[in-house]
């Protein structure tokens, strides 16, 4: 439940409370799932800070985190609130043509994605 910490930084409109909660997790090593990058993406669209958010896109892929539709509409968002459509528009499109949100089929599934 630390996304829960993430997203509710968010919706209190303190984001960087929440993405410096992000980068302390990472740095223990934290256990992250889905929920946590679409918070963290969340955040990074409210700064409007897409590299940022591509760091955290490319994170989930690295810690082989199974990215689903929540969070890949999390980083459309981010994409688009930092001015990069370009971006949001090839990942809806790459998600649209393989059915699946990009990097799914690069990630097996892991024991967080069934509960």
């Amino acid at each position: 439940m630390d996304f829960a910490v993430i997203a509710s930084s968010n919706k209190l409109d303190r984001p960087t409370l929440g993405l410096a909660f992000y980068e302390a997790m990472k740095k223990s090593d934290a256990l992250m799932d889905t929920s946590t990058y679409s918070s963290v993406l969340s955040c990074y669209a409210s700064v409007k800070n897409v590299p940022k958010a591509t760091m955290a896109w490319n994170d989930m892929l690295r810690r082989k985190v199974r990215p689903d539709s929540v969070v890949c509409n999390s980083y459309i968002w981010a994409c688009l609130e930092g001015g990069d459509p370009e971006t949001a528009l090839q990942v809806f499109l790459q998600w649209r043509k393989e059915g699946t949100p990009p990097g799914w089929k690069d990630v097996e599934p892991n024991t967080l994605v069934y509960f």
